[in-house]
């Protein structure tokens, strides 16, 4: 995987630094961190980020409505990770622009696989769960 610049956007805290390290150290990664979607928009205003990975339920706008507005405006690919996955989510996280939605609890390893797949080949990865 080449070097890339993550946002990761989720309310829990011990999941956001697990995140961060693993990418940073095992995928020499730049990531950055928003606890929800305010914080998120505002990184996105001071950065370019090659992909970001949110939750769907966070305060203020949920993961689906910043996904939204992230594909809307031209931003980054986006990778749902959730722990509420059904059909339902799966569909509403394609119609917000989600490039894949990922089920929580999930491997650190496959969520790098899926990162690489939807940055490094522009592959539309959608519904693992």
């Amino acid at each position: 995987m080449k070097p890339k610049c993550i946002l990761i956007v989720d309310d829990d805290q011990a999941l956001r630094e697990t995140l961060e390290q693993y990418f940073d150290q095992c995928h020499d990664c730049m990531t950055c961190q928003a606890r929800d979607a305010e914080e998120a928009l505002a990184q996105l205003r001071r950065r370019p980020f090659d992909v970001m990975l949110t939750d769907i339920n966070h305060p203020g706008l949920n993961g689906l409505e910043l996904t939204q507005l992230v594909h809307r405006h031209h931003g980054p690919p986006v990778i749902i990770l959730t722990g509420w996955f059904s059909s339902e989510s799966r569909c509403a996280a394609i119609a917000s622009g989600a490039r894949a939605c990922l089920r929580k609890p999930f491997k650190l390893e496959r969520l790098a696989e899926i990162v690489e797949l939807v940055v490094g080949k522009g592959v539309h990865y959608i519904g693992e769960g």
